[in-house]
């Protein structure tokens, strides 16, 4: 090939030497993943070459860059550029065809070698595009320019270099115009070409190179086979030789993989599972972009009823260039099957580490899945219950298909069991699918009503106060003061009474009732005198003193008359006290009303106390 060696325009050069520290500083680019040229997508497309000149913003190069093997001082693209995975902000022209992300490059290089992309540090071209790479020039007298403008707001800024009325070759005429324009969307690349009046002399150089190289210590690179409207795109042969100019119009893009594509690959349940059953659903998720991912939103439905949000946050998915390493599993939650009906389940991404997803096609995925074998959904009949005491229920677990064996806690194998004692039963139902469900019932035994007693104080003054003694488990109950008049009845436990007498012997009942049973208690009183031999004499001979009192109470009984034992109660008829002396130490009891019930040999004796403090 006949390639003019490397030269360098030495008026430009010394004008670039006070910003190289600067751009050094500015083009180092750490902590980011190399992506290889090789992974950009290529596309052919008819356009239009629409020129810059008098665009607001437009930067003209000086004309000292106008001439042969020139490379500019260092020119701001407007906004950040992420070129093979790492972020630019300054590109460098050539008047050879090329740009170059490499701000420190001093290459003024016209040979289109692979050699020249990875010379030394400070000559090499790469990380390079590469739009027409050849032995080229331009020149003031054939109205030649170098222009570039940055357009558009954030974010859809593009930068456009353009090279006007270029000569291809050097020494040819005037035949070539061409560009350069990156997109801060998405960080595409295209080149467009207009070809001028005259043909030129194109094969002068041996031919030309199109395409990009990224900045590896042996770059990776992507170049056309030719420049037509359908060329091949390689990463295996570095074409050199184009030497036909591309059509007016002609469009070449280069589009790179997305820096944040998290895609949603699969929905996963158990390959094989039971009905009315809940099962957890994960979805698979694949990093198909250049940057790690650290924190992704994961939005999920069941039936199109949206479920609570799971927001990933943990080990980084690393980019797409690891895989399979790219791909991470995250459980989102459980779904009831209640039957073997499919389910629809679907599954999309939103903000890979907080930023906008560049390839939102990829963000969904959604599975319709159903239980294939059947479920056992059990429930014991009839539930919680209660019994009265003496009764028996049958539990039952149902009926249900596939031949269930039940196991009961109580070691039955049967489908129902009977059931007289209070407690948990709980039974386990498994079919011949091995699918299985558990239930549990309580049954509470209900007891019957009861109480010690009646307490019955004499108030004289032809009146009694009834209590009832340590009733429990009642739910209505009924006073029967046994002189005809109208029963007190109330709901719970009974309350104290007051009645009042004709002079005579009377017989009261307290009838109590729950659910289960009724029971009656009996007490016979005498209101008023009733002879010598009646109960009234000696109970009246019994002596409780003092009264009122708040320490040590005294029990008097009459010769021949044996106290055997005394209990005190409160007024809701709970006993507080008892023993089997003729004493009672009401110290430290809370003042108020207590009734006294005092056993003798000739029966029982109530009496009412009061304790004071």
């Amino acid at each position: 090939m006949n390639k003019r060696p490397v030269k360098h325009n030495k008026l430009f050069s010394r004008m670039r030497l006070p910003f190289l520290a600067a751009c050094l500083a500015l083009s180092a680019h750490t902590g980011y993943a190399q992506v290889p040229a090789s992974t950009y997508t290529f596309s052919a497309l008819s356009g239009t070459f629409t020129d810059i000149a008098g665009s607001p913003g437009l930067v003209t190069l000086p004309a000292s860059f106008l001439g042969d093997n020139v490379t500019s001082n260092t020119i701001p693209i407007g906004f950040t550029f992420y070129y093979c995975g790492s972020p630019y902000t300054q590109v460098a022209a050539c008047t050879n065809g090329w740009l170059s992300f490499n701000a420190a490059s001093t290459s003024t290089a016209s040979g289109n070698s692979l050699a020249n992309l990875s010379t030394s540090a400070a000559a090499n071209v790469k990380p390079a595009l590469m739009p027409l790479w050849d032995d080229l020039r331009g020149s003031a007298d054939s109205a030649a320019s170098a222009t570039y403008v940055t357009t558009g707001a954030a974010p859809n800024r593009v930068f456009i270099f353009q090279w006007k009325n270029w000569q291809w070759n050097r020494s040819s005429a005037v035949n070539i115009s061409f560009q350069v324009k990156l997109y801060e969307a998405g960080n595409v690349i295209e080149y467009c070409y207009q070809q001028g009046a005259a043909a030129g002399n194109p094969t002068g150089s041996s031919g030309a190179t199109i395409g990009i190289a990224d900045g590896a210590a042996t770059p990776v690179y992507l170049t056309l086979s030719n420049a037509t409207a359908a060329p091949v795109a390689s990463s295996a042969i570095f074409t050199t030789n184009i030497t036909t100019r591309p059509a007016t119009g002609q469009v070449y893009r280069f589009i790179p993989l997305p820096r944040f594509d998290m895609a949603a690959d699969s929905v996963i349940v158990a390959p094989s599972f039971c009905a009315r059953t809940s099962q957890p659903v994960s979805v698979r998720m694949k990093n198909l972009g250049t940057e790690a991912i650290t924190s992704v939103e994961l939005h999920w439905s069941v039936d199109g009823i949206a479920q609570p949000m799971v927001a990933y946050s943990g080990a980084a998915v690393s980019n797409v260039l690891s895989a399979p390493a790219n791909r991470k599993t995250v459980l989102l939650g459980d779904v009831l099957f209640p039957d073997n009906s499919p389910r629809r389940i679907k599954v999309w991404t939103a903000r890979p580490n907080s930023a906008s997803d560049e390839v939102p096609v990829n963000d969904s995925v959604a599975r319709m899945v159903a239980a294939d074998l059947t479920g056992v959904e059990v429930h014991i009949r009839p539930g919680d219950t209660a019994i009265c005491s003496g009764d028996h229920i049958t539990l039952d677990a149902g009926a249900h298909p596939g031949a269930p064996i039940y196991i009961w806690s109580t070691g039955s194998l049967d489908q129902s069991i009977p059931v007289s004692g209070s407690g948990r039963y709980i039974v386990k139902v498994q079919n011949n699918s091995g699918c299985f469900d558990r239930d549990t019932v309580t049954v509470t035994v209900l007891p019957d009503p009861i109480a010690a007693g009646i307490g019955a104080v004499d108030n004289g003054d032809l009146s009694y106060t009834f209590n009832a003694i340590s009733a429990q488990h009642v739910k209505q109950y009924k006073w029967d003061f046994g002189d005809g008049s109208a029963p007190v009845t109330g709901a719970g436990l009974p309350a104290q009474a007051i009645h009042a007498y004709a002079a005579g012997t009377y017989t009261v009942k307290l009838i109590l009732t729950n659910d289960c049973h009724e029971i009656i208690i009996e007490q016979k009183i005498s209101v008023g005198a009733v002879g010598i031999d009646g109960p009234e004499t000696w109970q009246k001979e019994i002596l409780l003193y003092p009264n009122p009192a708040r320490g040590l109470v005294t029990l008097q009984a009459p010769d021949g008359l044996k106290i055997l034992k005394v209990a005190l109660y409160n007024i809701i008829g709970q006993q507080v006290y008892t023993n089997s002396g003729s004493a009672i130490d009401v110290t430290g009891m809370p003042a108020g009303s207590y009734q006294v019930v005092i056993f003798t040999g000739k029966g029982k004796v109530v009496r009412k106390l009061l304790v004071k403090k």
